[in-house]
């Protein structure tokens, strides 16, 4: 990946569809490289095609902003801790953009 590009950051919805799909991945402890039934469906891998890091995030399903919005700034930490830029580019659907404008303008993430 160049080194001119931010990570970008897929912060899902609060109805996960493809929970359940996860869930028997790691179940059978299949490996998580098809992300055609991922909840940003195929977008990972597009983006990865085209020389983009991307992350999938993984919060609360019914967790409040709050505590959503502070899982996505650690899963944001985490993603950011072995690189020089702290910046990323967040895609966010539904409740993820809740997720996102809370820890930008509440928690302090407008720095990322």
């Amino acid at each position: 990946m160049p080194n001119d590009k931010f990570p970008i950051v897929l912060a899902h919805g609060i109805a996960r569809f493809d929970i359940l799909r996860q869930l028997l991945m790691s179940k059978l402890h299949l490996p998580e490289t098809d992300d055609r039934l991922h909840y940003f469906k195929g977008i990972k891998s597009h983006l990865e095609a085209n020389g983009f890091e991307v992350h999938h995030t993984n919060v609360d399903f019914a967790g409040s902003i709050e505590v959503r919005a502070r899982q996505l700034a650690a899963q944001i930490n985490e993603i950011v801790s072995a690189r020089e830029s702290v910046k990323v580019h967040v895609i966010a659907h539904s409740m993820g953009g809740l997720d996102a404008r809370h820890l930008i303008v509440d928690i302090d993430g407008h720095g990322r």
